[in-house]
């Protein structure tokens, strides 16, 4: 049976969420500072958890072309995937608006809240869980 987990990968942390035994809800796992000791945290949790699938949010501009990042998410992901044995499948998807969702369903209108540092790492994972959801209803 599958298993997925997605990231959703930022310059300073990294939003990580899993999808239930039946691969019809995601669900926020948790917030990784993006330091040299994600990768490892990430290969503990992919063993951990028996993941099959990762799905990982590619930021896109309006017009559709891909941003910057692109390349260092890319890169991170081959080396996180390269660690692993076995190696999980790996589908980028379009995160465009993921963190604005996430921002909104975590603070409504009262922006201040996104301050506290420890809100701006819910917003990665629930950006994650977003990006997964978003996945999971495509499947179906």
């Amino acid at each position: 049976m599958q298993q997925f987990l997605s990231l959703d990968y930022g310059t300073k942390f990294i939003g990580v969420a899993i999808a239930d035994d039946m691969n019809l809800i995601a669900d926020e796992l948790t917030t990784l500072d993006n330091t040299s000791q994600a990768i490892p945290h990430l290969i503990s949790l992919i063993n951990t958890h028996q993941i099959t699938t990762l799905v990982v949010g590619i930021p896109y501009h309006e017009n559709n072309t891909a941003a910057e990042m692109r390349v260092e998410i890319e890169h991170f992901v081959a080396d996180l995937v390269r660690q692993l044995s076995p190696q999980p499948a790996v589908h980028f998807i379009d995160e465009y608006g993921t963190s604005q969702l996430a921002e909104k369903a975590l603070v409504g209108s009262d922006r201040k809240k996104l301050r506290d540092p420890a809100m701006k790492k819910l917003v990665n994972q629930k950006a994650a869980k977003i990006i997964l959801q978003t996945y999971l209803d495509g499947k179906r």
